[in-house]
């Protein structure tokens, strides 16, 4: 892929290939997305019928040859933790117990390599960027405060650094809305953990629907900055694809090539029905209409 191109827009692989609509073949995934128009794909372990974890050399080698034959970037992944049929044991940002909502070492400890190992994968399939959403795995019990949670989870993201700097990735804290978790709601509260990491290894992500949950997301972008602002996903507030809505998409755009935002922007939609492969394809077009009259990349 070269640097020069035209634009960076990327889908998210599991829009097209989860557990509940139906797995795809890689290579097949790769391609549809090529044809679609997209310049890049955000993979995810949940687009894969095999566990990302277990997949030796070999397997990731063929995943990062086969996004490179369809022309496109494997930019990074997301979904750094969430409830699957793979995982045998609680995992926890923080190490808290799901059920007892108190702090266990085990827990931590299971999370920390989980997240190394979701970084290994990453990195070997040429990825630069991870997310750290995963709502569930970050919300804090109750009880406990904003701040007790911030030092948990900094020692949590100080741990992955060597592997991040190994590989060049770097991770991106993902503010969701109240309707989601209850830590790290915004971008404010976000910028508060960034603060006690000197990192460039740790960064911020903006996401249209979570903004939208909180504020208008316009004015959200305008106050943040291409120095800790380093991927964005995109999709209307009602969680549809692009061009579902009534989003002002367009102004989002404009947003971020005010503030001087030149990253990739991935399509992270929710509702992948009734085709998903015409929903994902159709945001992309819809997308590219509406840069027409901004050119983020110019």
């Amino acid at each position: 892929m070269p640097d020069n191109i035209e634009t960076r827009f990327a889908l998210c692989q599991e829009t097209i290939s989860n557990d509940k609509i139906g797995f795809m073949d890689f290579k097949e995934a790769f391609d549809t997305i090529a044809d679609m128009g997209y310049d890049g794909v955000e993979t995810t372990h949940k687009a894969f019928e095999e566990p990302v974890w277990k997949m030796n050399a070999r397997k990731r080698e063929q995943i990062a040859n086969a996004a490179e034959q369809a022309g496109l970037k494997i930019i990074g992944g997301h979904w750094w933790l969430s409830e699957d049929k793979y995982k045998d044991k609680p995992l926890h940002l923080m190490g808290y117990d799901p059920l007892t909502g108190e702090f266990n070492n085990d827990i931590l400890n299971n999370t920390i390599e989980f997240g190394k190992n979701m970084l290994r994968f990453i990195g070997d399939v040429g990825g630069t960027i991870e997310v750290l959403g995963s709502p569930k795995q970050r919300s804090l019990p109750g009880g406990v405060h904003f701040a007790d949670g911030r030092g948990l989870l900094v020692t949590y993201l100080a741990s992955m650094l060597p592997i991040q700097e190994k590989y060049g990735i770097t991770v991106c804290l993902e503010p969701l809305g109240p309707d989601e978790s209850n830590f790290i709601t915004d971008d404010s509260s976000a910028h508060n953990i960034l603060d006690c990491l000197d990192s460039e290894y740790i960064a911020l992500l903006l996401d249209v629907k979570a903004m939208s949950s909180v504020g208008d997301p316009v004015e959200i972008i305008k106050r943040n900055n291409p120095e800790r602002l380093k991927h964005f996903h995109v999709q209307e507030a009602n969680r549809r694809a692009s061009g579902q809505g009534t989003t002002p998409i367009t102004s989002i755009l404009c947003a971020l090539k005010g503030i001087g935002y030149r990253g990739w922007v991935s399509e992270e939609h929710f509702i992948y029905e009734p085709n998903r492969v015409k929903l994902a394809g159709g945001a992309c077009k819809y997308l590219n209409y509406c840069n027409d009259n901004v050119n983020l990349w110019e």
